[in-house]
């Protein structure tokens, strides 16, 4: 398998309705890449998941671990048995207990499922990394959503965190190529990129930009 992934979370944007999410996938799929991680908002991410063929659709979120008496909640157990490929876990617009995140990557140990847990420091992340998730993503709250990349805001902080982190990610800010391919000179295995994905006009091109720096790893 080629090296690098990177995560398009579409949230809940307006632009991201049931039938846009489906033509994003369709968009996506054509590139016929597995490199590519979709994490769509939770009411088109049973219907995504049984149309994709390459492409890995995750869950934005969960917050119980097996089924039961959990109304309303995004449950590990489920997502698993459906074939979701894995979740976001602790995004900072979706912090988590420490606790509850160990359990879910306990849980998920030695199977497919990816566990993507996000982080906001370097401390967040050396702890997490005890716990041993498919992957670790460094977003900075502050610069969620912004514009301004991680990869430019925090040079020394991103290239530390990307050598002392077995698979990690970094996110927050990233719009440009340019963003994607300075996080890549500082050690980063991925990102996750939301709002310059879902506003771009060309998600197809802009994918295949990104996966175009991915083969430079």
């Amino acid at each position: 398998m080629r090296k690098g992934i990177v995560i398009f979370n579409l949230k809940t944007y307006v632009q991201v309705n049931f039938n846009e999410s489906l033509k994003i996938l369709k968009e996506i799929e054509s590139l016929n890449d597995e490199r590519i991680y979709l994490s769509p908002p939770i009411n088109s991410l049973d219907y995504l998941n049984i149309r994709k063929k390459k492409c890995q659709i995750i869950s934005q979120n969960v917050d119980s671990i097996e089924t039961g008496a959990f109304t309303g909640s995004t449950n590990l157990e489920l997502l698993m048995k459906n074939k979701v490929d894995g979740t976001l876990i602790n995004h900072s617009e979706r912090r988590a207990e420490k606790q509850f995140v160990r359990k879910v990557c306990d849980y998920t140990k030695n199977t497919s499922f990816k566990t993507i847990i996000c982080c906001e420091n370097l401390r967040e992340a050396l702890e997490f990394q005890k716990y041993n998730p498919s992957y670790i993503a460094y977003e900075p709250r502050e610069l969620i959503g912004s514009g301004i990349s991680v990869s430019n805001a925090k040079p020394e902080i991103v290239k530390t965190f990307c050598s002392k982190i077995k698979n990690p990610l970094i996110g927050a800010g990233i719009t440009s190529i340019q963003d994607v391919e300075k996080g890549i000179e500082l050690g980063a295995n991925g990102f996750l990129i939301a709002s310059a994905f879902v506003k771009t006009k060309n998600k197809k091109k802009y994918a295949k930009q990104v996966l175009e720096i991915l083969d430079t790893i």
